[in-house]
């Protein structure tokens, strides 16, 4: 996972903090997997967690050229959609693999479509829709499935779908559909989970 970090942004990103269930094995030196990490490292700890710092959300994501056209090969191949696909199901797959990222601009969409973006653009037009539009609808649509469906806390959820912050996801969400993200997901639960308890069933 360090390592995984590491390769994401393209410089060596030590932990805040390392937890591992177990203790420690006789043969390990003292100190030897603090000094690699670059971290503390608390020992029998009943769980495995890695602690990065907050700032790491903010920080670009930053991958070698060869590593990022082997995994966006490998993410094609596996996940793409076929050739016969229409243009804009193409987009909507693309804007939902990057939408996490905060990389899902029309420059970057066109890229893994092999498209400039002005033909991209183009294209779209003629189809009669916008690549403002896709993003919304895709953004909607993936927002209103979590939110009934999964149990995804809301900060999440909108980092998830390429917001920096809360708010703007709140905000946005409401200008959508009249309600806060909160509300909405209220309302999809059954009326009997919505129901008020009784005064019988009260302390």
């Amino acid at each position: 996972l360090v390592q995984g970090c590491g390769q994401l942004q393209g410089f060596r990103l030590p932990p805040a903090q390392v937890e591992l269930a177990f203790n420690p094995p006789d043969t390990l030196r003292p100190g030897l997997l603090e000094n690699h990490l670059g971290c503390p490292v608390l020992w029998g700890r009943g769980h495995n967690r890695v602690t990065y710092p907050a700032s790491l959300i903010g920080l670009p994501v930053s991958l070698p050229e060869p590593l990022a056209q082997k995994l966006n090969d490998h993410w094609r191949q596996r996940t793409w959609p076929s050739d016969q696909a229409d243009l804009i199901q193409q987009v909507r797959h693309a804007i939902t693999a990057l939408l996490p990222t905060g990389e899902c601009q029309l420059p970057v969409v066109g890229r893994l479509l092999k498209l400039h973006p002005r033909s991209l653009q183009l294209q779209l037009a003629a189809h009669g829709v916008s690549y403002s539009t896709l993003l919304h609808e895709t953004r909607l649509s993936l927002a209103c499935y979590h939110l009934a469906q999964t149990r995804i806390d809301l900060t999440t959820l909108a980092m998830n779908l390429g917001y920096a912050e809360l708010a703007v996801f709140s905000r946005h969400f409401k200008a959508w559909t009249g309600y806060s993200p909160r509300a909405w997901r209220q309302a999809q639960r059954p009326a009997s989970n919505n129901a008020k308890p009784s005064a019988a069933g009260t302390a």
